[in-house]
């Protein structure tokens, strides 16, 4: 009895020692979250799973001035279709903190991870992986796919697979129509290709467009071109922190934003992160309960895209635990595909989630949506564990 007391005492010491608050940075949670208004976050619709949405504020529409484009899949499949059935929707609302509803479909399948902004000029633009064939979407039956699909070659390089492609869109209406950006150099609306690079723009104050997928593009315009700069890359994999105690770490899913201007211009990142431990590479395990803390987040140092940042995998910026205004709690299984946007003084966080055991959920992940939460300060250094509430330095950005 004792050798085994002692075995399950030293597997958990194995499973949990990266997590321990003597290995952790004493500050983080480097986002202070407002508590969220329903556990069914901005836009959920069994009959049509969503994952992720980028906000988009509309002033000039009276009636629904918050606007938002979302990847969803068609075909009553969740998230394991994200490769065939995604398209990208378009939602609306009257309120940040009331439900989203559908507008129309901005493009069809198969395109996937959206990201959105409004340049200075007024013009919608919005990028997303993506290809003009829409014969690829998968039957599905319980929510499972009829068949697994694998031409979105998402581990190349495979013979002669290079990833998804990336393509851009704008329009002068929030509605569309919506006219593809083209590549200069070949005249193709690919405009470049990369591994899973769910792509996210973001207007600089000098009206500087940079778009961060399968690395960082900017063009001084946003029909282009765009060309790579180097720096600003999210943290790749992670096994020598000796926090880790042997785990691994990664990261994915990046989303970019600048605060000040000029020599106090900062680059920030937002990711998804996930720890797993030495025997468990999968992410498998229960998440709520090993490592919550799936939202990465990063910093530049200058204003230098491609000097040092301040980055660390136990300095994040949110997890899965939710408060709600009504008092209660709980944690999400899955908090991914994070993107922040500034609308009237107020900063709002989205996410693709996941919540076992809602009406809905089923194989194949069905069941996920499209989560949104207020943000109400960003700390230079995170919210100190012992007391969160408190408030240090906070990041400010543009409003929208």
């Amino acid at each position: 009895m004792i050798a085994l007391m002692l075995s399950l005492l030293l597997q958990a010491r194995i499973l949990g020692a990266a997590f321990t608050s003597d290995d952790q940075d004493p500050f983080f949670g480097t986002f202070k979250l407002a508590p969220a208004t329903t556990v069914f976050g901005a836009y959920r619709n069994d009959s049509m799973n969503s994952w992720g949405g980028a906000l988009v504020h509309v002033p000039e529409d009276a009636t629904t001035p918050y606007h938002m484009y979302a990847s969803a899949f068609v075909l009553g499949c969740g998230l394991h279709t994200w490769e065939t059935n995604s398209q990208i929707v378009h939602l609306v609302s009257t309120d940040l903190e009331k439900p989203f509803v559908f507008s129309d479909v901005v493009l069809p399948p198969w395109h996937h991870g959206v990201g959105a902004t409004r340049v200075l000029d007024g013009t919608f633009v919005i990028f997303s992986m993506g290809w003009t064939n829409s014969s690829w979407p998968v039957p599905c039956v319980g929510g499972e796919p009829l068949w697994k699909s694998s031409f979105n070659c998402t581990r190349p390089p495979v013979g002669s697979c290079h990833g998804q492609a990336v393509r851009g869109h704008w329009s002068k209406s929030a509605y569309g129509p919506w006219t593809p950006i083209l590549n200069p150099t070949d005249g193709s609306d690919i405009l470049w290709t990369a591994v899973n690079p769910d792509p996210s723009p973001w207007v600089l104050p000098n009206g500087t467009i940079c778009v961060v997928g399968g690395g960082i593009r900017c063009a001084d315009h946003y029909l282009g071109p765009y060309i790579e700069v180097p720096g600003g890359k999210f943290p790749r994999t992670n096994n020598s922190d000796p926090r880790l105690h042997g785990g691994h770490a990664a990261a994915e899913d990046p989303y970019l934003w600048t605060t000040g201007d000029g020599v106090d211009l900062r680059w920030h990142q937002l990711w998804h992160q996930k720890i797993d431990n030495p025997t468990n590479r999968s992410g498998a395990h229960d998440q709520c309960t090993y490592f919550p803390y799936v939202g990465g987040y990063g910093k530049s140092k200058s204003a230098e895209l491609s000097g040092e940042w301040d980055h660390d995998f136990f300095r994040p910026a949110f997890g899965l635990n939710i408060t709600l205004k009504n008092g209660s709690s709980f944690c999400l299984t899955r908090r991914e595909r994070p993107k922040l946007v500034n609308i009237e003084g107020r900063m709002w966080l989205t996410n693709g989630a996941q919540s076992e055991g809602l009406p809905g959920d089923g194989p194949g992940d069905r069941g996920v949506y499209t989560f949104i939460q207020e943000v109400l300060s960003i700390s230079s250094r995170g919210q100190p564990r012992e007391d969160a509430d408190k408030e240090d330095s906070h990041e400010h950005m543009s409003v929208i």
